[in-house]
């Protein structure tokens, strides 16, 4: 505190207006104000500025880096939209043909159900006509018969 309070009286013993703001560092010059370098005098600023230039260059390398990505996403996006048309005009081209074959379909079904209808016709005609052949199989045999006792 001594070492202060020496430095405040001999400032204001030559009658300094900064007697009272001066830093108790600064060594006591009478007769002219005290000279620092510049780099002395305001510290914090130069730290502040560099750390400012840093984080703009951080800034610029992120905002390239996001740049390229994002110009690439648009390309992504872009081809995939076009894929999306292709495959749409696919899709659509698909639905029609299935459409198609739906309608096949249903005129294959109405043949075949009318194919099975005269089927079934002709098996019971069939049945009618193998009755039919056994009844005149019993009549012919029956006939062989008495033509046999006739003969014999």
């Amino acid at each position: 505190m001594q070492a202060i309070e020496c430095k405040r009286r001999a400032l204001l013993e030559n009658n300094s207006f900064f007697g009272e703001f001066s830093d108790c560092r600064m060594p006591v010059k009478t007769g002219s104000l005290s000279q620092t370098p510049p780099h002395d005098k305001y510290p914090m600023v130069n730290t502040l500025g560099i750390l400012t230039a840093i984080v703009l260059a951080f800034s610029a390398f992120v905002a390239l880096k996001n740049k390229e990505l994002f110009e690439n996403a648009v390309i992504e996006t872009a081809r995939q939209a076009k894929n999306k048309e292709t495959n749409t005009e696919n899709y659509d081209g698909l639905v029609t043909e299935i459409k198609g074959f739906e309608d096949t379909r249903d005129k294959a079904e109405a043949s075949r159900d009318g194919l099975r209808a005269e089927v079934k016709k002709q098996t019971e005609a069939n049945g009618a006509v193998e009755s039919q052949i056994k009844t005149k199989e019993a009549e012919l045999a029956s006939t062989k018969a008495e033509v046999a006792d006739a003969q014999g």
